[in-house]
């Protein structure tokens, strides 16, 4: 047979095949727990930096006016669910900012509400101007302090 009629021909045995593929399961197994466990610390980072964000154009504000302000439009954010929220920069949380007056001085309280896909899943976090931090894991009571 001449070399220009002649096919490569690739043989897979059945046994090899079922190898690759109980090779490909175990390592999906063993990789997704991992891949969860780093888009919850990107998530939790991305609350963080929203509530850090804000509080440092609270900061600023009150620098600058000797008061807080819930209207987001103010400290230069784009306002999304409200006037008083604005959106995380990766969309997975809403930022919501709230006032009163705590011991006769201003006080706001800055509060992640998750949003979108597996929004019920995920952790929220609150910043008080006077720097106490809170979380609340799903379906779990408030506890003090964040995992940074």
């Amino acid at each position: 047979m001449s070399t220009s009629t002649q096919q490569n021909h690739i043989s897979i045995r059945a046994k090899t095949c079922w190898l690759l593929i109980l090779a490909g399961v175990v390592f999906a197994v063993l990789c997704y727990p991992l891949y969860q466990n780093k888009v919850e610390r990107q998530t939790h980072k991305e609350a963080v930096r929203a509530l850090n964000k804000a509080a440092n154009l609270q900061a600023g504000y009150f620098n600058k006016n000797g008061i807080y302000t819930d209207q987001v439009k103010e400290l230069g954010l784009p306002s999304s669910g409200g006037v008083s929220s604005f959106m995380s920069g990766n969309w997975q949380y809403r930022v919501k900012i709230e006032l009163s007056d705590r011991n006769g001085k201003p006080h706001y309280v800055l509060t992640t509400v998750p949003y979108g896909v597996g929004a019920d899943k995920r952790t929220i976090y609150t910043l008080e101007s006077d720097g106490t931090r809170f979380h609340q894991l799903p379906g779990q009571a408030i506890v003090s302090g964040w995992d940074v």
